[in-house]
C-alpha cells in the first residue's frame, strides 16, 4: 500500500508541472498576441424600450377605453379572441385566443379556444372566462338580457350606475343588444348568439372592450381603477403607473407569446417639442405624435430611422377629421357652399403642421375595397361656393365683389368648441374669416370640455358648426357610418336623418357577403360626398414612423400601431 501511494504522488507532481508549463505558455501568448489594454466586448443591448406618449391613460378597464393611450396600454397586457393582422394591408382578422370558429347559422357563432393559456395571475383561460368577460360587458352596457348571464351579472345594472363608455357599440339601431347570450358548450368552446344578423360582428370582437381579463383578478361589478393592474394574457404585465410621469411594463410570466423586450416604459410627455427633442437625443426610442416640422432634421440623424408611410404607400390613417354642420339648421345648399369655402390646405399645412392629408370620403383608402376612389370631396373654391348660393336664389350679389359678400349677413351660425382644445380654438377666427366670404356670420360658442361634450353627444340642437375627429373602434366602415349618420346615435352630432342613407346603413348591417357590403359602402360614400354634404369632409392622418435605428421589428401600418412582440434591439 505504501508503494502505491508513492506512485500516485509522483504522477500528481508530473501533472501539476505540466499544468504550470501550460499556464506560462498561455500568458506568454496572451501578452504577445492580444491587444492591450484589454477592452471587454460590449454586452448585447439591454432589451428595454422607452416611448414618450402624449397624455395619461383615462382608464385601465377595456369597457371604458375609447382614448388611444388607454387602448395602447391594454394592447400590451390583454388579448381578445380575434385581432387584426397589421402586417396585412387589408387588415385581415386572425385568431388570437380563439383557435377556430365557424357560423352555425347567420346569428350563432361557434368559437373553439386555445388550450393551455393562462392569465398573468396563473388562472386558466377557458370557456368560463370567455362567458364571464362577455357577460360582464353586457352587464355594464345595461343590456336587457340579464337572465342569460352568469352570476353576478344576471341582474340589471343598478339605477344611477355608470354605463360602459363602449356601450353604444354593442347595441343595434333598434335598441336591442347585439349579443343576446353566450353559452359554454365545452371547457374550451362557446357559442355566441346574436339578437339578429350583425355583419361586422367579428370586427366588433376585435374591439378593445372584448379583451379577455382574469375573472379571478378583475372586479366583477365595478370598473378597474387606475391604481389597479388589468390582468390579461398579453405579452407584458403592467408593473406600475405614476400619474403624469410614466407607465412601466415587464415581460409577462407566463404569457402566450414571449416578446424580445424585457421591459417597456411609457413616459408621459404632453409637449410635442420635448418628445421630439427626447427622440433626437436618445432619451426615447419612439414617440407618439412628434413635431412634423422636424422630420428633415430626423432624417439627417444617423441614429434615427424615418419612414413616411403615407407618402410611400399612398395610404393615410383611418381616423376622420371633419367640420360638422347641423343638418337641421343648415340646408343642403348652404352645406354645399360651405364645403367649398374652407381653406383646407391652410388647415393641413399650418393648423395641423402636415400631420393630416385631405380626405375624399369619410372612409379612408386604408379600407381597401370598401373605399370609393372615384368620389371627390369639396376643395377650396370661393367662386364655386358663391355661385352655388346665387344659383339657388339665396342672393344676387356679384360673384367677384368681395366687399359686398363680407358686408352682408345671409346666415348666422354658432361655432361650438372646447376652449381647452388649442386646435378647435385656433379654428374659430379662421372659420369666421373664410365663411364671411360667403355671407355667413360665425359666432363663437366656446365652452368647457364638459359643456362641449354635452352639446356634442346630448343636446345636438344647440350646435351650428363644430370641429371633430372620429377615431375608429373597429375596422368596418359600418362603425363610422352608424355612429355619425344614424339618427338614433348619440354621436350623430350633425343631426343627419336621411331616409335613403338610413336604409343603406341598415342594409349593410344585414349583408354578410363582404363584396356586396363593400358595394353598399361605396354607394354610401358617393351619396355623402356628392349629394348630401352632411359634413365638410376634412382629413385622414398622415402617418410617419420615426424611431431609433437600433430598434427593429416594426410592422409599418395604416393603424399606426406597434406590434411590441416583434420589437427588438440589435
Amino acid at each position: 500500500m505504501r508503494e502505491n501511494r508513492k506512485k500516485k504522488g509522483s504522477l500528481s507532481g508530473i501533472l501539476v508541472g505540466i499544468g504550470m508549463t501550460l499556464n506560462v505558455i498561455f500568458f506568454i501568448y496572451l501578452f504577445t498576441w492580444f491587444p492591450w489594454p484589454y477592452t471587454p466586448l460590449a454586452p448585447p443591448p439591454h432589451q428595454r424600450f422607452y416611448k414618450a406618449i402624449t397624455s395619461n391613460p383615462l382608464t385601465f378597464d377595456p369597457l371604458n377605453a375609447r382614448d388611444s393611450v388607454s387602448i395602447d396600454v391594454l394592447d400590451q397586457v390583454a388579448e381578445g379572441l380575434f385581432t387584426y393582422n397589421i402586417s396585412d394591408p387589408n387588415f385581415s382578422i386572425i385568431n388570437l385566443l380563439a383557435e377556430s370558429y365557424y357560423w352555425i347559422n347567420a346569428t350563432t357563432l361557434h368559437i373553439g379556444l386555445r388550450m393551455g393559456i393562462e392569465f398573468h395571475d396563473r388562472s386558466r383561460f377557458d370557456a368560463n372566462a370567455v362567458k364571464w368577460n362577455l357577460d360582464r360587458l353586457n352587464y355594464f352596457c345595461n343590456a336587457s338580457n340579464a337572465t342569460n348571464r352568469m352570476a353576478p351579472f344576471n341582474t340589471s345594472l343598478p339605477a344611477g350606475s355608470t354605463i360602459a363608455k363602449s356601450a353604444s357599440l354593442f347595441f343595434l339601431p333598434n335598441g336591442n343588444p347585439i349579443i343576446n347570450r353566450v353559452e359554454k358548450t365545452s371547457p374550451i368552446s362557446v357559442n355566441i348568439y346574436l339578437t339578429e344578423v350583425f355583419a361586422p360582428f367579428l370586427d366588433l370582437l376585435c374591439n378593445v372592450a372584448c379583451k379577455m381579463l382574469s375573472p379571478e383578478s378583475t372586479p366583477a361589478i365595478r370598473f378597474i381603477e387606475l391604481y389597479e393592474a388589468p390582468i390579461g394574457t398579453g405579452p407584458f404585465e403592467l408593473e406600475y403607473f405614476r400619474f403624469g410621469k410614466e407607465i412601466s411594463f415587464e415581460m409577462c410570466s407566463p404569457c402566450r407569446e414571449h416578446p424580445y423586450l424585457e421591459k417597456m416604459v411609457y413616459y408621459i410627455v404632453p409637449s410635442a417639442k420635448i418628445r421630439s427633442l427626447g427622440l433626437m437625443y436618445g432619451d426615447f426610442h419612439y414617440v407618439s405624435n412628434p413635431l412634423m416640422s422636424l422630420i428633415p432634421t430626423f432624417e439627417n440623424n444617423p441614429d434615427l430611422t424615418v419612414y413616411r408611410f403615407t407618402e410611400e404607400t399612398g395610404i393615410p390613417g383611418v381616423d376622420y377629421y371633419y367640420l360638422g354642420m347641423n343638418n337641421k339648421k343648415i340646408n343642403v345648399t348652404w352645406r354645399h357652399a360651405i364645403s367649398y369655402a374652407i381653406n383646407y390646405t391652410y388647415i393641413e399645412k399650418i393648423v395641423y403642421n402636415n400631420s393630416i392629408v385631405k380626405a375624399n370620403s369619410p372612409i379612408s383608402p386604408a379600407f381597401g375595397t370598401a373605399y370609393n376612389a372615384s368620389v371627390h370631396a369639396g376643395r377650396y373654391n370661393l367662386t364655386f361656393a358663391r355661385q352655388t348660393l346665387v344659383n339657388a336664389g339665396i342672393t344676387s350679389l356679384n360673384i367677384s365683389d368681395d366687399d359686398a359678400w363680407r358686408a352682408t349677413t345671409l346666415l348666422s351660425l354658432n361655432y361650438s368648441y372646447n376652449v381647452e382644445d388649442s386646435i378647435k380654438a385656433d379654428l374659430f377666427p379662421l372659420l369666421q374669416s373664410w365663411l364671411d366670404n360667403i355671407g355667413i356670420d360665425v359666432v363663437g360658442d366656446g365652452s368647457t370640455h364638459e359643456e362641449f361634450l354635452d352639446k356634442m353627444y346630448v343636446n345636438h340642437d344647440d350646435l351650428g358648426i363644430f370641429w371633430d375627429v372620429f377615431e375608429y373602434d373597429y375596422l368596418d366602415p359600418y362603425n363610422l357610418l352608424n355612429q355619425l349618420f344614424n339618427p338614433t346615435s348619440s354621436f350623430n352630432s350633425a343631426n343627419v336623418n336621411d331616409t335613403w342613407l338610413n336604409n343603406k346603413i341598415n342594409e349593410a348591417q344585414q349583408t354578410t357577403n363582404e363584396a356586396i357590403r363593400d358595394d353598399l359602402y361605396q354607394s354610401i360614400q358617393w351619396y355623402l360626398t356628392e349629394v348630401l354634404y352632411t359634413h365638410c369632409l376634412g382629413y385622414h392622418p398622415n402617418i410617419v414612423y420615426i424611431h431609433n435605428t437600433d430598434l427593429h421589428g416594426f410592422t409599418y401600418n395604416a393603424l399606426n400601431k406597434l406590434n411590441t412582440i416583434n420589437l427588438q434591439f440589435y
